[in-house]
């Protein structure tokens, strides 16, 4: 397997089980020159020269809509390309999901010029046969892939450390991904008296649009401010499965907002779902489908998470 990187590796968190693997070939944009992001012009072009170069691969998967486009020029190519592509849409700041034009006008030149779509969710699979009319046979599902942690599996009830409650989110911190209703939670229980700490994971800031201008400079406050959250910043997965294999309760709660327009399913979800760490997360109709419609991990608004996440620190039962 050979990847194409976009930009060249200057933190190997995420690559380093890729290179450790002695069939995976990791190609960064300064092998020929780049010392900057790849734009989709430039990475379709070399992917046709790193194409040419190991005498022609038998498939290639394409990651993301503008990408895709411009791959699709490129004859040799033809036939050997599955498009992976989730930004086919986007969420409006009405909060509506609208599919972006320039998906609708090239998707059958699209499907023509290549060998299939890969799809996160059945939901997205739906919607390129219904709405486009793509055959279901060229759209293979392909939802996200987590290993469960050594050591994890069967330890369902949480226990308190150190006479903590402990709450942990890994990932990137946007406006829409739940993480001002994460902090209001926590002070929340903290005024009912629990004693939380609260783990956090990750450092990619997103900055928000209109009146979250200032999301980033609010939250990295609220972290300097509240000795009850623990910052860690990015972490290896193994380090960031040892973080959480001693919380209490995950956090994977995303407004509706998000959660109601979106057709795919948290990556993050699946990680604590397989290792069965107990989790809090938005009732959507994916989470729903993965998790049944009463599940105890689900609740309606962010008005709930509390009183969930105290009856999770006395759940007994089995995570499914």
């Amino acid at each position: 397997v050979t990847v194409l990187c976009k930009d060249n590796i200057t933190n190997t968190l995420i690559t380093e089980k890729m290179s450790e693997h002695p069939h995976i070939e990791l190609i960064e944009p300064k092998e020929f020159g780049f010392e900057r992001p790849l734009n989709p012009d430039e990475a379709a072009t070399l992917i046709d020269i790193i194409d040419s170069s190991h005498g022609g691969f038998s498939t290639i998967i394409c990651r993301g809509l503008d990408l895709s486009l411009e791959i699709r020029n490129i004859s040799s190519l033809w036939k050997r390309v599955f498009f992976y592509i989730s930004d086919y849409y986007e969420i409006s700041e009405n909060y509506t999901r609208d599919l972006k034009p320039k998906f609708e006008r090239n998707i059958l030149d699209l499907d023509s010029f290549g060998a299939g779509f890969l799809c996160q969710t059945e939901y997205i699979a739906d919607e390129f046969e219904g709405k486009f009319g793509i055959n279901r046979d060229r759209l293979i599902v392909l939802p996200p892939i987590v290993f469960p942690e050594k050591g994890r599996l069967g330890k369902i009830e949480p226990q308190l450390v150190e006479g903590k409650v402990r709450i942990v989110y890994a990932g990137k911190y946007a406006p829409l991904w739940g993480i001002r209703e994460l902090i209001a939670t926590c002070e929340e229980l903290i005024a009912q008296g629990l004693p939380i700490e609260l783990d956090l994971v990750g450092g990619k800031f997103n900055r928000g649009k209109g009146g979250d201008r200032d999301f980033i400079t609010e939250i990295k406050e609220k972290i300097v401010e509240n000795e009850w959250i623990k910052w860690h910043g990015p972490k290896s997965r193994d380090e960031t499965a040892e973080i959480i294999a001693r919380s209490n309760v995950a956090w994977c709660y995303r407004p509706p907002e998000l959660e109601d327009n979106t057709l795919e399913l948290s990556t993050k979800l699946l990680e604590y779902y397989s290792n069965h760490v107990p989790f809090i997360a938005y009732s959507n109709m994916v989470n729903k489908d993965l998790l049944g419609e009463k599940s105890i991990f689900l609740v309606e608004s962010h008005n709930q998470c509390a009183e969930r996440i105290k009856e999770l620190l006395g759940y007994t039962g089995r995570a499914s």
